[in-house]
């Protein structure tokens, strides 16, 4: 974890660009109702910054150019002398608004012309959005750094009681170094009620903390799963009688062998993600990509191997999670059964835990396998925005 990375809440605005913000919002109450236009948010410090900006290219359409407006909505003006973006255009993208259910870019050519275009008719060329809604106020970014930062905000004192005696117990190094800075994350006084506040499920407690809920688009697989599904896989026909004519139970299949019916569940999740991987593979591309362990001879997965910061880990669905699945973050630390540390919310609204992988299968699923922000968020919604 970086000093940078651990650094979630925002610098102050310089007094400069608050007053130029103020001055802004005045100008934008007097424009918002000429022509039903919809006119620019405030300017924000990642919109004043071009330095490392998302850059994307205008697509071919039947339609032709794209129109280049002075606002976020077709309502407002075309930019005088240059109504249009051509195919093939390459503009940065300085921040985004989403109007009447679509999302629109302002965007800056490379002669310093500035406009609006709906995100739809472009693709992805180069770095990472850095503006809101993929950088919020409070840090998260998309990254896994500011993801497990943000969740060890809502582990209580018994949980973090745990990390204590795991580094009082664990030998000087550069694992017990990085359990170090997450205790130094964690609040000493959280009360160890249920989830610390925070009442959400396994899926969108992951969604909080990546800021996936803020911006849809950033992982559309994790944000509405249903829609990706497409019939595939998500229904395993139940297992044959027993021979005494018996039907075994859901938790007795062999490992990875589930069933399950829930479209809005961590499951679910995974296998829109398992989907679009195999997808993206066929059409001869790398994104989104998923990653399934490697199994012993005894088809076990290997619980063993470390795992990035903000690495996404799956579980299949059981009795244990009401046939839902789990997914959990991992920290970046490796516990000291040798698996990896995960801070995950458990699956009936529980309190924020801190779970070794090994504990985590045991308590609810079979692993499955995992993803991190790069594989599973679309090219540039993945973080870094903070550092910028």
């Amino acid at each position: 974890m970086t000093k940078a990375a651990a650094q979630v809440a925002p610098a102050p605005l310089k007094p400069l660009l608050q007053t130029s913000a103020s001055a802004f919002e005045t100008a934008r109450k007097v424009l918002v109702n000429l022509e039903g236009g919809v006119p620019p948010a405030p300017p924000t410090p990642a919109a004043e910054a071009s330095s490392g900006a998302m850059r994307v290219r205008v697509t071919e359409h039947s339609a032709g150019p794209v129109n280049f407006r002075t606002g976020p909505g077709t309502k407002n003006d075309l930019v005088d002398g240059t109504p249009t973006l051509v195919a093939g255009t390459e503009v940065d993208v300085l921040e985004t608004q989403r109007v009447g259910g679509r999302e629109w870019m302002h965007v800056r050519t490379d002669d310093g012309r500035e406009g609006w275009m709906v995100s739809e008719r472009s693709e992805y060329v180069s770095g990472i959005a850095r503006s809101h809604p993929y950088v919020l106020e409070d840090g998260r970014d998309g990254s896994g750094a500011s993801a497990v930062d943000n969740a060890l905000q809502f582990v209580g004192t018994r949980e973090r009681a745990k990390l204590q005696s795991m580094f009082d117990a664990m030998p000087e190094g550069p694992n017990r170094d990085a359990l170090g800075a997450l205790l130094a994350q964690a609040p000493e006084s959280n009360s160890d009620n249920t989830g610390n506040g925070y009442a959400g499920l396994c899926l969108s407690f992951v969604q909080d903390r990546f800021g996936i809920k803020q911006a849809a688009d950033r992982s559309p697989w994790m944000y509405n799963p249903a829609n990706f599904l497409d019939g595939r896989n998500l229904i395993v026909p139940p297992p044959s009688p027993n021979p005494d004519g018996t039907v075994p139970k859901r938790d007795d299949l062999p490992y990875g062998q589930v069933y399950s019916d829930r479209t809005d569940s961590a499951y679910a999740a995974w296998l829109a993600l398992e989907n679009a991987s195999a997808d993206a593979a066929a059409a001869g591309g790398a994104h989104p990509s998923v990653a399934r362990p490697s199994m012993d001879a005894e088809g076990r997965p290997d619980l063993t191997s470390p795992l990035p910061e903000g690495a996404m880990l799956y579980f299949g669905p059981t009795g244990k999670n009401a046939h839902a699945g789990h997914v959990a973050i991992a920290t970046g630390v490796m516990a000291p059964d040798g698996t990896p540390l995960l801070v995950t919310t458990t699956w009936n609204n529980g309190p924020v835990r801190m779970m070794s992988l090994a504990e985590m299968q045991a308590a609810t699923g079979p692993y499955l396998g995992s993803t991190t922000p790069e594989g599973a968020f679309q090219p540039g919604r993945w973080g870094g925005g903070s550092a910028a």
